[in-house]
């Protein structure tokens, strides 16, 4: 796989369940914004799910390996990707779900793809506890 590269991403949704559906849709359950929020750590997510979206335009549509960094630098995977050999539309999409999903740091994961040795960014997600400084207060009612 040297000299390849992943594909070019468009964007990243981070979500507890991704679910396909007869009806040719695509159902994401509980999207998560940059943060995702924990009571304390350790926890464990039931699952973790990432939908890829990548340009088909611009991409060569190689295998590539998923990686999530934690915060110390710890890597989880690699997750082997194989994206669709055949698209015909402007956009791809790619589906992963990690099960379980144990947190064990609160801080910034980021989400990489790799391949033939050579590391892309393309997502970064914060987790934080209730208790954490930087997590956002309750409203408060008046």
């Amino acid at each position: 796989m040297t000299g390849k590269s992943p594909p070019h991403f468009k964007y990243v949704i981070v979500c507890d369940d991704i679910r396909e559906e007869k009806s040719n849709k695509t159902l994401i359950v509980g999207m998560y914004a940059s943060k995702i929020i924990v009571p304390r750590v350790p926890a464990v997510l039931p699952k973790l799910c990432f939908r890829l979206c990548f340009d088909t335009t611009r991409s060569n549509l190689n295998t590539f390996n998923l990686l999530i960094r934690k915060p110390s630098g710890i890597k989880v995977g690699p997750f082997a990707v194989n994206p669709p050999s055949h698209v015909d539309v402007p956009e791809g999409y790619i589906n992963i779900s990690i099960i379980p999903f144990p947190i064990e740091e609160i801080g910034a994961y980021d989400v990489i793809a790799e391949t033939g040795g050579k590391e892309e960014k393309i997502y970064r997600f914060f987790v934080e506890t209730t208790g954490s400084p930087s997590a956002e207060p309750a409203p408060q009612k008046h």
